[in-house]
């Protein structure tokens, strides 16, 4: 089978790589996984663990921030198609996605489903991005896919310029809407990465980075979110994480689906 996918992984060293390196090694249509580490005592650790995985390559230590990480693994990109996943974001090997990937032209955006689980790893959802899902959603939420679900086509990302390294933590969002200017895209079912909750932007210390950087993106890309939505914004972000430290995540995550099902959406955690 040909391998046309580049796993990117800007690491900072936090959390456990090697179940990430196992499972793209496990995956037939994955070329390299690039990793793009923050300091030298990271590329150190990534040096000493390309005996066990051969598809590893490493790049050159520098803590130039998450959007100059992802540039520099767009540089590097060997393959067709690259995805940017977090040591938490563990492709499922499937010969379908194989498939879908080797016959992919190299000019539209691939679009899978993820399988969202607690940090734990326990199970809770499948979820797929649907194009058509309304810009202004509950919550704060753009209509744009979770990270981890894109397969972009290399030469789409170099000719729109990369990530835009001004963003702290909306890079990812601003990278799909530019891409999705100039290339089409396709929706895959499949089920491509096991995606794990709980990240930088939904700790109630991001809360004002996510507030001005969604602004930004609404007036950039057209994806209107109102003054109400931003206020509901803050205090999911804040009620979420007080919510999480002391009920546990499942409690936390009823809460929101119960704050969905008020709001007439669908419930996002719970099981369907």
């Amino acid at each position: 089978m040909r391998r046309p996918l580049t796993v990117g992984v800007p690491w900072n060293g936090a959390g456990d790589i090697e179940t990430l390196l196992e499972r793209s090694d496990a995956a037939e249509y994955v070329d390299e996984v690039l990793v793009s580490p923050s300091n030298e005592s990271t590329w150190d650790a990534v040096c000493r663990l390309k005996t066990r995985f051969p598809k590893l390559r490493s790049l050159n230590a520098g803590d130039t921030g998450l959007y100059a990480a992802f540039n520099k693994l767009i540089s590097n990109a060997r393959t067709t198609f690259l995805c940017f996943h977090g040591v938490d974001d563990l492709l499922v090997p499937d010969r379908a996605v194989g498939s879908i990937l080797a016959s992919a032209t190299g000019d539209k955006i691939l679009v899978f489903s993820v399988q969202l689980c607690s940090s734990s790893g326990a199970p809770i959802t499948v979820y797929h991005h649907r194009e058509q899902d309304p810009p202004r959603q509950a919550l704060g939420r753009f209509s744009s896919p979770a990270t981890p679900e894109v397969a972009y086509p290399v030469a789409v990302l170099r000719e729109i310029g990369g990530a835009d390294t001004s963003f702290r933590i909306a890079g990812d969002a601003d990278l799909y809407f530019r891409a999705r200017k100039i290339a089409g895209r396709i929706d895959c079912e499949n089920i491509f990465v096991e995606m794990r909750d709980g990240g930088m932007s939904t700790t109630a210390r991001h809360a004002l980075a996510v507030l001005k950087e969604n602004r930004r993106i609404s007036q950039d890309h057209g994806q209107g979110i109102s003054l109400a939505n931003r206020a509901a914004t803050a205090a999911f972000l804040g009620g979420r994480h007080i919510l999480y430290r002391f009920g546990g995540e499942r409690f936390s995550a009823l809460v929101v689906d119960g704050a969905r099902l008020l709001l007439g959406r669908r419930p996002r955690y719970s099981q369907r």
